[in-house]
């Protein structure tokens, strides 16, 4: 049977928990081409779990500068990840366009040097 389908590219991010973190992946199409994509519009989420009363842990901020080359700028504050106790979930979507690009868990890793 055939199966037509339109799913988020799936992006886990692995991180160490209370650092700042840049990543900027390239989103293309099927035949590798990178996506042109709206500069504007973008938002990534962060929460425990896809539960719809699931609450926001926090929100990765979004560059979109480079967007129409299919490149999206992520930025996790480090203030953010510090206590995150295990895998969560995150997405990105573009609210001009109603569709959600990317989504995936967040693993963190533990930090050694801290505050005593």
């Amino acid at each position: 049977m055939a199966e037509l389908a339109q799913l988020p590219g799936e992006l886990d991010l692995s991180i160490y928990r209370g650092d700042d973190v840049n990543f900027q992946p390239t989103l293309v199409d099927e035949d590798q081409a990178p996506l042109v994509l709206p500069t504007t519009g973008w938002r990534a989420q962060v929460r425990a779990d896809t539960d719809p009363t699931s609450e926001v842990l926090f929100t990765i901020a979004v560059d979109g500068t480079d967007a129409a080359t299919g490149v999206i700028g992520l930025y996790l504050a480090g203030a953010d990840t510090a206590d995150l106790e295990g895998t969560v979930v995150w997405d990105l979507e573009n609210t001009e366009t109603g569709r959600t690009y990317l989504a995936g868990k967040i693993r963190p890793q533990g930090e050694v040097s801290r505050n005593v």
